[in-house]
């Protein structure tokens, strides 16, 4: 196996490449239309909503942790008798997964502490906005036409 050997001038090529990309990232995020930016909350919603399902499927009253732990642990199951990730890959696949969650989690734009998730939809929503009583506008202007139907025109 050959020995790879890094002069200072290759070590320097590479990070300002790597710090061309960052500047370019960051360009490009400045650029994406906030409503279709994937942040760590769209990611938390889309997981609630594949939990939500988990526990439905399962009818247990367990508490979140463990259904969190079981679908993971349910996950690999299926990653390994119907994609054939198994032994090491399999735990070089939660590594990355670990990795990949704390890399978005360093680098999310999103300020958390000013969005809310909707408790019906899992999506995030401006705090201080137009939803209502947990739910984002769209949720709870439908729960307000359940609730009084008097209030709205068919």
């Amino acid at each position: 196996m050959p020995v790879l050997t890094l002069t200072a001038a290759r070590l320097n090529e590479k990070a300002d490449r790597h710090e061309t990309l960052r500047v370019e990232i960051q360009a490009q995020r400045k650029t994406v239309d906030p409503a279709l930016q994937v942040t760590n909350g769209r990611r938390a919603g889309w997981a609630k909503k594949a939990l939500d399902a988990y526990k439905a499927s399962r009818r247990c009253d367990e508490d979140d942790r463990a259904h969190i732990q079981d679908l993971i642990g349910d996950l690999l199951h299926l990653a390994r008798r119907d994609h054939g990730i198994e032994g090491d890959d399999l735990l070089a696949l939660t590594r990355r997964a670990f990795d990949m969650n704390f890399a978005e989690a360093i680098e999310d734009p999103e300020n958390e502490d000013d969005f809310e998730v909707c408790r019906t939809c899992g999506e995030h929503y401006a705090a201080g906005g137009d939803g209502y009583d947990g739910e984002c506008p769209g949720c709870a202007d439908k729960t307000d036409q359940k609730l009084h139907p008097e209030n709205y025109e068919d």
